[in-house]
């Protein structure tokens, strides 16, 4: 199932010149999500620390997605789009009750996190008062 198509380069988005990406919005009863490549979203300068633990991520066809959900995480990829000067076409999918979107694995598992443990640089120890 092909979720997302990007018809431009890398040097076009660079240059500026206007863009059509496609992507899909699913939701179900109570929520939705917008799913777009890694891909993409590199493209337009976000990572996956740019969106909330709301948002899913899974792997299809060996290409990652993200379903950014949509009361903040959709908006943030929307803000950027236009200042991008590009556009973004969706088209919407009822899932029904429940989105299956629901199992995805959370956007959080791949927020970078600073691990002073094994970094060695732990932050200085304070003595207890």
């Amino acid at each position: 199932m092909l979720l997302l198509s990007q018809q431009s380069t890398h040097n076009d988005i660079l240059e500026g010149s206007e863009h059509m990406l496609k992507a899909k919005y699913f939701y179900d009863n109570s929520h939705g999500w917008i799913v777009i490549s890694e891909d993409i979203i590199k493209l337009i300068g976000l990572n996956a620390d740019d969106f909330s633990s709301y948002s899913y991520f899974r792997v299809l066809n060996g290409k990652l997605y993200y379903a950014l959900e949509e009361d903040a995480d959709a908006h943030r990829l929307m803000r950027r789009v236009r200042a991008r000067n590009m556009t973004i076409d969706i088209k919407e999918t009822n899932d029904g009750y429940t989105s299956v979107i629901r199992t995805w694995s959370s956007i959080e598992l791949l927020h970078t996190y600073k691990d002073y443990c094994y970094s060695g640089e732990q932050p200085p120890m304070v003595a207890a008062e």
